[in-house]
């Protein structure tokens, strides 16, 4: 990467989280159209793999700022400034942009808005993953990972700002969630993320920060490390039952593809040892263990919060309409196209139930080729495979398509993929 194209990269980076700071913590009333201002006059004078790191970096921040035309922005620059587009990568966005275009003439009323934010982020995804540009994937997880780190602090941070006196009593019962407060308290345009959907980016931030940390040295690996534990502290903090369950399930599948490697295995079990006793300490101790205690013997465990129940509830209505069945509900306004029903809990079923048999195969289609060809080519360790494992597991208890924004973590799976392919020895049969 050319010394000029660093600067930008480092000056869009740094502004941006200024800018947000400035906003949700010192109270600095900025107009959301300075931020598209920005973003954009920064992705003009980038070079395309630029573009590329600088949308990482905003991937988990547009929920913070006009993401629909900032990534609406960045995508039409996209195709502009890339040298060669392939099939696929235009292909499957006229395909699902055609389909919701489609389903809208059945909507009670016209959201213009909604519908291009939903192609514009869909677009974003299958441009990237579908990308054959070559990309340092490296540094795409690096401003991933910096872009979690600064939405986890943003919300952390102003979260105990607005939170009663006795939030920490309030956390140990179960009762006070980090993200769902600054998100049901949300007026005007604030970084505020749902609790379980902060949580998917920690999950995926995390598991991220394993990968660089194994593959970083020196200060670089420091600061790693650092980001890292912003990450998970702020998915610890929204007390997700599943964010708990997946991290530890991918820890443990780390831990059993690091047993050739006993050094690397102690010295990150280290880490994370360390990293666990600090922020045990520093957050207050004994009250965040009880807030999970709380949340994992509540009465809805076993329904996954009434998730079950909502899934055949969805199901039963998309096979009683045949035009739902075969094209879909459509994705921004299915909650009305169903009787204005609890949002859907199940990526998979959003598909389905969203876009029909039709978009679902197109879905599954251009989501899985890319990684079916990794797998075909070459095989490497599971540290590589966990971000994509967690996010697609994730999202099967919570949203895909709607909101949008859930569909950008799958990116960074992919990427974190073919960083890998870079390292790995290719597969000759």
């Amino acid at each position: 990467m050319r010394r000029s194209e660093r600067t930008k990269l480092m000056l869009f980076a740094v502004g941006l989280a200024l800018m947000l700071v400035a906003r949700d913590i010192m109270g600095i009333n900025l107009n959301k159209y300075l931020y598209l201002a920005y973003c954009i006059a920064f992705f003009l004078i980038a070079e395309y793999q630029t573009l590329v790191y600088m949308v990482c970096y905003v991937l988990p921040l547009v929920c913070g700022l006009p993401g629909t035309y900032i990534m609406f922005g960045a995508m039409v620059l996209l195709v502009v400034k890339c040298k060669k587009i392939n099939l696929w990568q235009i292909g499957l966005v006229v395909i699902i942009a055609t389909l919701e275009i489609v389903a809208s003439a059945w909507y009670p009323e016209s959201d213009l808005a909604g519908l291009v934010q939903y192609v514009s982020y869909a677009g974003m995804m299958f441009f990237l993953i579908h990308d054959r540009t070559d990309i340092d994937f490296y540094r795409c997880l690096r401003m991933y990972l910096y872009g979690v780190a600064l939405l986890c602090s943003l919300i952390v941070v102003t979260g105990i700002m607005e939170a009663p006196d006795n939030w920490l009593k309030r956390f140990a019962e179960g009762q006070f969630r980090f993200g769902k407060t600054q998100y049901d308290k949300a007026g005007g345009m604030q970084t505020a993320l749902n609790a379980n959907n902060l949580a998917n980016y920690s999950l995926s931030a995390t598991l991220v920060g394993v990968l660089l940390i194994e593959k970083s040295k020196g200060r670089q690996r420091i600061i790693m490390i650092l980001l890292t534990f912003i990450s998970a502290a702020g998915g610890f903090l929204t007390i997700s039952r599943t964010w708990l369950l997946l991290l530890a399930v991918c820890l443990f599948f780390y831990i059993i593809g690091k047993v050739r490697h006993p050094r690397r295995l102690i010295f990150t079990l280290f880490i994370f040892g360390v990293l666990f006793l600090v922020g045990f300490w520093f957050m207050g101790g004994t009250e965040l263990i009880q807030g999970f205690i709380a949340r994992m013997t509540e009465d809805d465990v076993a329904t996954g919060n009434g998730r079950t129940n909502i899934f055949g509830k969805y199901m039963e209505i998309f096979f009683q309409n045949a035009r739902f069945m075969l094209f879909g509900t459509g994705v921004t306004q299915y909650r009305a196209m169903t009787g204005d029903m609890t949002s859907m809990h199940n990526g998979t079923q959003q598909i389905l139930v969203c876009c029909g048999v039709l978009g679902f195969v197109v879905y599954m289609v251009g989501l899985l080729k890319p990684v079916l060809k990794i797998r075909k080519a070459q095989k490497m360790e599971m540290t590589y495979w966990l971000p994509l494992i967690a996010t697609v597991s994730y999202v099967q208890t919570t949203q895909f398509l709607n909101p949008a924004m859930l569909m950008l973590p799958y990116i960074i799976g992919v990427f974190a993929l073919k960083a890998g392919m870079k390292e790995q020895p290719i597969i000759r049969k």
